[in-house]
């Protein structure tokens, strides 16, 4: 049947709706996305989208949907006998979409430890936050976590890939915490890897801190350390870092940092660009609670 058109109206195109089941999947794309935009930025997204190319892309999405950060996946016997690692205690597998079946369960990298007779993961894939344990970590990190949370800070953690031992986000409503007998309102959350030791915990929360501290994720009027969210990226990590290791080397100076501290701070360029007195007075707010003066 001819369609006629009338002069000066054109006919609308044809969109098809949407069956049921295909608005339901719809649906729940939009909700794999969005809670995954609450742990990673978009571009992060897709890097990891990219890193995990050896899965369909739609797995891909699944799989940092259930763990952010996942790099490596492989199934418990792959891991055993092309690895030789096991599956660590209390991880919860991922569920991806099978070939040719429903679903096939898939560990990540950072949920395994290394065997009896495992071999050495592609170096892309190796921990830079590895450390030795620190005597009295625990305590530390306790102690410091506690202090924090007269600023607004609250730290949690997550299970996450091993790319990532941390983070620290600025929040608007997230509640309140007790502090010194006061409630205190929320204002930034620091993430750590639920994986990782307290040794390494304490390293990144420390690192977390400098950020904070050196005013790379924002402050107001209220604060005691001023607003440089404004600087470039490998400055800011140079900074950190550097508070990283003052603080380590003055509460435990017998503990090695792990790779990453090297890495980042033998950016000479990054260094002369440094601000040496915030990098100091940040240090100096986090050791605050084993201060005699």
């Amino acid at each position: 049947m001819t369609q006629l058109t009338l002069p000066g109206l054109q006919p609308e195109p044809f969109a098809p709706a949407l069956v049921p089941a295909q608005q339901a999947r719809r649906t729940s794309l939009d909700r794999i996305v969005d809670n995954l935009l609450l742990e990673m930025r978009p571009g992060d997204i897709v890097s990891q989208l990219i890193a995990l190319r050896p899965h369909a892309a739609f797995n891909a999405l699944l799989a940092i949907a259930q763990l952010p950060y996942a790099a490596m996946l492989r199934t418990q016997s792959r891991w055993e006998s092309e690895w030789g690692r096991r599956i660590r205690p209390g991880q919860h597998p991922i569920v991806l979409l099978a070939p040719f079946g429903p679903v096939e369960l898939y560990f990540d990298v950072s949920q395994t430890e290394p065997g009896e007779h495992s071999r050495s993961l592609p170096l892309e894939h190796q921990s830079l936050f590895t450390m030795t344990d620190a005597p009295g970590a625990e305590r530390l990190r306790v102690r410091i976590i506690e202090d924090v949370k007269q600023y607004g800070v609250r730290v949690v953690s997550s299970e996450v890939g091993t790319p990532l031992a941390g983070k620290i986000q600025q929040v608007s409503v997230h509640g309140s915490q007790t502090s010194k007998g006061r409630d205190v309102p929320v204002r930034w959350i620091i993430t750590l890897a639920a994986s990782h030791s307290s040794t390494e915990q304490l390293s990144t929360l420390v690192h977390e801190l400098g950020h904070l501290f050196c005013g790379h994720v924002g402050s107001d009027d209220k604060d005691k350390w001023a607003q440089r969210s404004d600087i470039d990226p490998a400055t800011m990590e140079f900074e950190a870092e550097t508070v990283t290791q003052i603080v380590f080397g003055r509460l435990v100076p017998d503990t090695e940092l792990p790779a990453y501290s090297e890495r980042v701070l033998a950016d000479a360029s990054a260094a002369s660009r440094a601000d040496w007195v915030h990098v100091v007075q940040a240090a100096d707010r986090v050791m605050k609670p084993f201060s005699k003066n």
